[in-house]
């Protein structure tokens, strides 16, 4: 460090001036006019680049909305057919208790007179026997 600021405070008030040429602005020209025409290369493709991934996401958006869409159908399908199913078997539910009702309408009316006429003729049996034993 010690170097270099001796060489600015001293050697380099020492040293003639020599006026600038025209060559190497030149040469620093067509440097920068061939960074200049790199730079320009690089925005060019990177546009592009921006570009296809652009086309790209609005793709995958379409994409996704589409599959999006299709889900949805599924799912509304899907639960129309549970609502048919749930309907379905509610009639079978109410078919069910209507034919419960009627055979425990049917036991009441005929079944249990029947049945109780079994039992007087069982209970007279029975006492018919009781009295044969008895004599």
């Amino acid at each position: 460090m010690a170097v270099v600021l001796r060489w600015l405070i001293v050697d380099a008030q020492s040293e003639p001036a020599v006026p600038l040429s025209g060559e190497p602005w030149w040469q620093y020209g067509a440097i920068g006019g061939g960074l200049a025409l790199a730079l320009y290369a690089v925005y060019k493709l990177f546009n592009i680049l921006v570009a296809e991934h652009k086309a790209q996401m609005e793709q995958l958006k379409d994409a996704h909305r589409a599959e999006i869409e299709r889900i949805e159908a599924a799912n509304q399908a899907a639960i129309e057919r549970a609502d048919a199913a749930y309907r379905a078997e509610g009639a079978r539910a109410d078919r069910m208790e209507a034919g419960l009702r009627d055979l425990n309408q049917l036991v009441r009316d005929s079944v249990a007179g029947a049945l109780a006429n079994a039992t007087d003729a069982i209970r007279e049996a029975l006492e018919m026997q009781r009295d044969r034993r008895r004599q």
